[in-house]
């Protein structure tokens, strides 16, 4: 710049502030977040004209007691981030502080509140609940982990009502690929008698409670048994010239002596009679009894084999059964091995056990050598809970008959249809598999050749499904299938009724105003809903086998969660998750639990 003299020059004064923008925010967990196993802890920092000088994560537990301070690495586009293995933290309440700090001194924080929730469950595969064991013996167990690393698992055994009996099978401390776990167990080493296995799961934070799986109830008898091994169950024998029938049995196990071995035979929809039809005292040298039973006319028949034997002063007797079908040359003849299946299911994981479970193989017999057979299939109504029709009275006296709007379901053969044909062989045998659908009740398979035909009634069935009782007093009420299109939506596994009598007992012993209203179970035979008899595609996918209720009433009335009053909704979780160790799933109309579940989580009624 350039003055020239005897200029008068003055100074120009500007103000300004320095104003720095910065801060720092929780991204995850969010508030009330619920975390576990590896998650990645986030911030997100603003320095618009700020330098940091450290950047930290405080989390701290339920007490305010630090548990960690962590200093997170930079990411991108201003965030901060970090992994910590929640799966060594205790379940609880804890929060999470981000800390930034910069070179002049000042700092900002931000703070949320999240939960350590570890699922980590376990339960016994084989033997089901119930059975009755022999011999060295295969269990199965496997194990659930998410947020959660497995610890060690235990297999323990106790005599039934007899906690001082308690011994340890087995432990390990190591994750299998498929989470599966076997220990074979002699049976022989302990007294006949009723057992529980139940398994010890903890993960790798000892504070936390271990996982106690319920007990499953098995019958040790290593006493004696027997089988027939001729006719197979679900064989099909050609109508001999004699008239008569030859039957196997041996001895399958045991330490008893058998004194004699009765035969007993009769037609499907008949008893047996009081007196044998054979009896064998002297087995052959593979120690095989054998009976020769008269059967004059074809048809199907049921025999039975009833072993005495005796103990120390006692005598007693074990007994087997078979079903087969007799038929005669040139008449056709439908057996199945076996004789009923399960309802298939389309659970993810498990679908081939579990339709395999619902195969049979169909054979057809009596016809000529080369000689062209059809196979047909077809659903019978009013079996396994489902109904053909229902007659509805409206309020001004008329009456509405219902129907399904499509036909029952049925499985279908080899070829992915419900309809096959085939060519018989050289004995004019021909056999297929038949796979049923995930709709319970009986399915009738025809067959038919050269103007003959014959039929077999199939059972599609969950086994031993049994009513839930109606209560004595005010503990429960049963509510439910506000459709009708069933007649029946109460039936469980045995095993599962005492446990939701418990909850009702809890609940009514709390809140006495008040009872449990138990809705939606499964079918008598179990298998697939179809709840509105529009296409058999209902809701209930995991009602399919007993293990499953609904806690809910049509018309939200009292005993339905979830309540209005949190007391009643805490008290009923902590009932059912903590103490009975259920799973439950809360669903805006109702809460679903489920006993012995699939522990991997997903859909599906096995």
């Amino acid at each position: 710049m350039h003055f020239t003299s005897g200029e008068k020059t003055e100074p120009i004064t500007r103000k300004f502030t320095v104003d720095k923008v910065f801060g720092i925010s929780v991204i995850f967990p969010s508030e009330d977040e619920k975390v576990g196993g590896l998650q990645e802890l986030k911030a997100f920092v603003n320095l618009d004209g700020a330098v940091f000088s450290t950047i930290q994560f405080i989390i701290k537990d339920s007490s305010g007691a630090k548990i960690a301070e962590l200093t997170p690495r930079p990411g991108y586009a201003g965030y901060y981030v970090t992994v910590v293995d929640f799966s060594n933290y205790s379940d609880g309440e804890y929060s999470i502080t981000a800390l930034l700090k910069i070179t002049s001194g000042e700092s900002d924080d931000d703070t949320h509140n999240f939960k350590v929730e570890k699922i980590y469950r376990a339960r016994i595969l084989r033997p089901s609940a119930g059975a009755k064991v022999h011999g060295t013996i295969t269990v199965r167990s496997q194990i659930t982990i998410e947020k959660a690393r497995m610890r060690y698992l235990q297999l323990h055994i106790r005599k039934k009502g007899q906690p001082s009996t308690d011994k340890l099978l087995s432990e390990w401390r190591s994750e299998t690929n498929n989470r599966e776990y076997n220990y074979n167990l002699n049976t022989t080493a302990y007294e006949n008698g009723d057992y529980e296995l139940y398994l010890v799961l903890t993960n790798t934070t000892e504070r936390d409670p271990p996982f106690i799986s319920p007990p499953t109830e098995i019958k040790i008898d290593n006493r004696l048994d027997i089988e027939i091994s001729q006719p197979s169950d679900g064989a099909s024998i050609l109508l001999p010239s004699t008239g008569i029938i030859v039957v196997k049995a041996v001895k399958a196990y045991g330490d008893y002596s058998i004194t004699k071995m009765l035969f007993y035979i009769r037609p499907e929809n008949g008893v047996y009679p009081i007196n044998p039809s054979a009896q064998d005292i002297t087995p052959d040298g593979a120690g095989i009894y054998e009976g020769q039973i008269p059967v004059s006319v074809p048809g199907t028949y049921f025999v039975k084999a009833v072993a005495e034997y005796r103990t120390s002063s006692l005598s007693s007797q074990v007994e087997h059964e078979h079903k087969f079908t007799v038929f005669e040359q040139g008449a056709l003849a439908i057996s199945c091995n076996p004789g009923w299946v399960r309802p298939a299911a389309f659970v993810v994981g498990y679908r081939k056990r579990l339709i395999d479970e619902a195969k049979t193989k169909v054979t057809v017999t009596g016809a000529k050598p080369g000689a062209q057979i059809t196979l047909e299939i077809e659903g019978i109504y009013d079996t396994g809970g489902h109904l053909a029709e229902l007659i509805v009275k409206n309020a001004d006296g008329t009456v509405t008959v219902r129907k399904h709007e499509t036909p029952r379901p049925t499985g279908t053969f080899e070829s992915g249809i419900n309809k096959i044909s085939g060519v018989t062989d050289d004995n004019g045998t021909f056999s297929c598999i038949y796979t049923a659908s995930s709709i319970a009740g009986q399915e009738r398979i025809i067959a038919k050749c050269d103007g003959k035909r014959a039929e077999y009634v199939l059972d599609v069935k969950i086994p031993d499904l049994v009513k839930m009782p109606k209560p004595e007093g005010k503990r429960y009420e049963l509510v439910g299938c506000p459709s009708g299109a069933h007649s029946e939506t109460h039936y469980l596994l045995p095993g599962f009724i005492p446990v939701l009598d418990i909850i009702a007992q809890k609940y009514y012993g709390k809140f006495e105003d008040d009872r449990m209203k138990f809705n939606d179970m499964s079918l008598p035979w179990g298998g697939k809903f179809d709840y509105k008899y529009n296409n058999w595609t209902g809701p209930h996918d995991t009602h399919m086998s007993g293990r499953c209720c609904d806690l809910n009433d049509v018309g939200r009335g009292q005993g339905v969660p979830p309540f209005n009053d949190n007391a009643r909704n805490e008290f009923l979780e902590d009932l059912i998750r903590n103490e009975l160790k259920l799973y439950l799933l809360k669903e805006p109309t109702c809460w679903h639990i489920q006993w012995n579940y699939k522990v991997d989580g997903s859909r599906g009624g096995y």
